[in-house]
């Protein structure tokens, strides 16, 4: 490998045109792969960043109880498992807080 290199080096004859040609295509299609991936990766970043803003003013909106309120919505608590005695059914009286941009639901016991 070593020898082909030096020989190349050491040869006076240079590239032919079709040579040179190829090679500036292969670097022509190089940089438009890197192009594409990089614009891709900061659209992919954007999104996120989008998405992880979305979720905070979310959970801010319900920490502060800003958010849609259902009042008094009665939840059934139902031990279904066959294996566990006794059953029991509980109904709990909750508020329910949703942020509909985030997608976000929490629960709070109602007084």
């Amino acid at each position: 490998m070593i020898k082909g290199i030096r020989s190349k080096l050491n040869n006076c004859s240079g590239e032919t045109l079709a040579e040179t040609l190829i090679a500036v295509l292969i670097s022509a299609l190089a940089l438009v792969l890197l192009f594409s991936m990089i614009t891709a990766s900061s659209r992919l970043i954007r999104n996120g960043e989008e998405k992880i803003d979305e979720m905070y003013d979310g959970s801010k909106k319900i920490e502060q109880k800003t958010a849609d309120v259902k009042p008094n919505v009665t939840v059934i608590i139902e031990d279904k498992d066959s294996l566990s005695i006794p059953h029991f059914k509980m109904e709990v009286k909750v508020n329910v807080y949703t942020d509909d941009e985030s997608s976000l639901t929490s629960y709070e016991c109602a007084d």
